[in-house]
C-alpha cells in the first residue's frame, strides 16, 4: 500500500507533459487559423488574375481585335479555365466605353471552403475602357 501511495504522489507531481496537453487544446484553433488564411489568400489571388483577364478582353475589344461584345464575352470565360462554368460575364458597348463585369461565387476559389459565412459571396471584378475604334 505504501508503495502505491508513493506511486500516486509522483504521478500528481510529475509536470512532464503538461505542454502536450496545451498544444494539443490550441492545435484545432491554428489549423482553422490556417485553413482561414489559405483560403482568403486564393481568392485574392484569384481575383487579381480575374482582373487581368477582363483588362485582357476590354483591351482587345477596345482595339478591334475582337470584334464583339460576344467575343469579349466568350474569350473571357474561356480564359478563366475551370471558373468559367459557374461564372457570369456581361459586356456592353455603351457611348464609346466598353463595360465589363465577371462574377465568380467565392465557393469555387476556395481549395478548403470550411468557413460557411463565404459561401453566399461572390467575388466580382468589374472594369470599364475607352474604345479605340
Amino acid at each position: 500500500m505504501k508503495s502505491l501511495s508513493r506511486f500516486i504522489r509522483r504521478i500528481t507531481r510529475d509536470e512532464e507533459g503538461s505542454q502536450t496537453v496545451e498544444a494539443v487544446l490550441w492545435l484545432p484553433v491554428f489549423v482553422m487559423f490556417l485553413s482561414l488564411v489559405i483560403d482568403v489568400s486564393m481568392v485574392f489571388n484569384r481575383q487579381s488574375e480575374f482582373n487581368r483577364i477582363v483588362q485582357d478582353a476590354n483591351r482587345s475589344y477596345a482595339t478591334g481585335r475582337l470584334g464583339s461584345e460576344d467575343a469579349a464575352e466568350a474569350f473571357i470565360k474561356t480564359a478563366l479555365g475551370n471558373f468559367g462554368a459557374s461564372a457570369t460575364v456581361t459586356t456592353s458597348l455603351i457611348d464609346g466605353i466598353i463595360f465589363t463585369r465577371l462574377t465568380v461565387p467565392v465557393t469555387d476559389l476556395m481549395p478548403i471552403n470550411s468557413f460557411p459565412i463565404f459561401r453566399d459571396r461572390d467575388v466580382v471584378v468589374a472594369n470599364q475602357q475607352l474604345a479605340e475604334f
